[in-house]
């Protein structure tokens, strides 16, 4: 896979439910593959990290398939939690977003291949112009980020 020069930053797409994206938020990081360091590792300190929620929890919550958070990696290390499964995670600086359904925006998401089936193949690594295509629909059904704050998600954005 061809990767980008050093000095532009990269673009993730990290998938997990609203819950697990909550918690990711208010601890500042990212997890990614339940818990393993290998993705973790290819990323870089400047990279763009947005989560996509399919749904509202883990286990059983409500469809969701939306952005859910948008951040940017720091300059620190991996560190591995001290939680049940030991997960690897890295610091993110996390901004504070409404969520965006990603049905409205799916046309110009090239890097989503089978739009019928989005749980099925969400890529983790985006081509350069990806976020572009996400920040060209904040006027319309992008994410917005609503000031520095590192709080937790609000879920009262308007439906589209």
């Amino acid at each position: 896979m061809n990767e980008p020069p050093h000095h532009e930053p990269r673009y993730w797409i990290a998938v997990a439910s609203l819950d697990e994206v909550e918690a990711a938020v208010a601890g500042g990081y990212v997890e990614v593959s339940h818990g393993k360091a290998g993705p973790l590792e290819r990323m870089r300190p400047g990279d763009r990290v947005a989560f996509y929620s399919p749904r509202t929890r883990s286990s059983g919550g409500e469809a969701l398939q939306s952005f859910t958070a948008l951040g940017e990696v720091v300059d620190a290390p991996l560190f591995q939690a001290a939680a049940a499964h030991q997960p690897f995670r890295r610091a993110v600086r996390w901004q504070g977003v409404t969520p965006a359904p990603v049905r409205p925006m799916l046309e110009a998401l090239e890097f989503i291949r089978n739009k019928r089936h989005l749980g099925r193949r969400i890529p983790v690594w985006l081509p350069a112009r990806g976020p572009r295509r996400l920040r060209s629909h904040r006027g319309g059904h992008g994410m917005r980020a609503r000031g520095r704050s590192r709080g937790v998600m609000r879920r009262d954005a308007p439906s589209r």
